[in-house]
């Protein structure tokens, strides 16, 4: 897992923990895809870095094509 800043969280990155306010309620839980809105929501709750998942750790975003007509 890697610790990133605000600035640098880009839509899409994967949570490698829960994010939680100041007063421990949960924002946004560890596994989920971070949104555009979230970036908004973290800087309104003073959320500065957060740890995402490293990208050669695997992603819950992973998608397998296949070409139907291979079937």
């Amino acid at each position: 897992m890697v610790n990133i800043e605000i600035e640098g969280l880009k839509p899409g990155m994967i949570l490698g923990e829960d994010i939680r306010d100041g007063n421990g309620r949960l924002i946004l839980g560890k596994g989920l895809p971070v949104r555009e809105k979230h970036l908004r929501i973290f800087r309104i709750w003073g959320v500065n870095r957060v740890r995402i998942q490293d990208s050669h750790a695997g992603s819950l975003q992973t998608v397998f094509q296949m070409d139907p007509l291979s079937l």
